[in-house]
C-alpha cells in the first residue's frame, strides 16, 4: 500500500479508481475503503455529519427518490466511498427509473463484500472492521443482523460499536484507521 511500484500502491489505486472504476480488483476496493481515512491527511473526509446526509435519509424515507439522487451526487463528489450515501443513491436510482445495477450499487456492493471478508462480527477477536462512523448502522441489513441498541465500547485499546439484537447477541464492528507514509 505504501510501495510506490506496487500496483497495490494508494495513490495508484486511486488514481485508477477515479479514471476506470471497471478494472478495480477486490483487493483494490479494499485499499479503497480502508484507506479513505488514511492518516496523517484524510483523502476524503467522512460524511456522517453532513446535514445534507441527514437530508438525504429523510428524502429516502420520504420517497422523493429524483431529490435525494441530486443530493447524493454532490455527497459522491465530496467522498465516492461513503457506503450510507451509495446505498442510498443506488437505491433511489433503481426506484426512480428500475436501473438496479447501476455504477453506484456496483461500487458499493464491491465495498460491502471486501467489508464483510474482515470477520463475522461475532466476537471483538472477530469483529467487521468498518473505516467510519455510522458504516455499521447500514450494513446490519447486509449482514442479518437484527441489531436493537447500540453503544460504544473499547476492549483491549480497541474501539467496538456494538450492537445487540433482542435475544441478547451481540454484533461487533471495529473502527480502524490506516496510517500510510506516502
Amino acid at each position: 500500500m505504501t510501495d510506490s511500484l506496487s500496483e497495490n500502491y494508494y495513490v495508484k489505486v486511486k488514481n485508477i479508481f477515479e479514471t476506470d472504476e471497471g478494472k478495480l480488483s477486490e483487493h483494490q476496493f479494499y485499499l479503497l475503503y480502508y484507506g479513505q481515512g488514511a492518516k496523517p491527511a484524510k483523502l476524503y473526509p467522512a460524511l456522517f455529519l453532513n446535514p445534507d446526509r441527514m437530508k438525504l435519509k429523510k428524502m429516502v424515507g420520504d420517497k422523493k427518490f429524483k431529490k435525494a439522487i441530486s443530493v447524493a451526487e454532490k455527497l459522491i463528489a465530496i467522498n465516492p466511498l461513503d457506503i450510507t450515501t451509495l446505498i442510498y443513491l443506488a437505491m433511489s436510482i433503481d426506484m426512480s427509473s428500475g436501473d438496479k445495477d447501476n455504477k453506484y450499487y456496483k461500487r458499493m456492493r464491491n465495498l460491502i463484500t471486501e467489508i464483510q471478508k474482515t470477520g463475522d462480527g461475532k466476537t471483538p477477536e472477530t469483529a467487521i472492521k468498518i473505516a467510519d462512523i455510522e458504516d455499521d448502522t447500514e450494513l446490519l441489513g447486509f449482514i442479518g443482523f437484527q441489531g436493537i441498541s447500540k453503544k460504544q465500547e473499547g476492549i483491549n485499546g480497541k474501539n467496538y460499536s456494538v450492537w445487540v439484537d433482542r435475544f441478547g447477541n451481540k454484533c461487533y464492528f471495529e473502527y480502524v484507521l490506516v496510517f500510510l507514509n506516502y
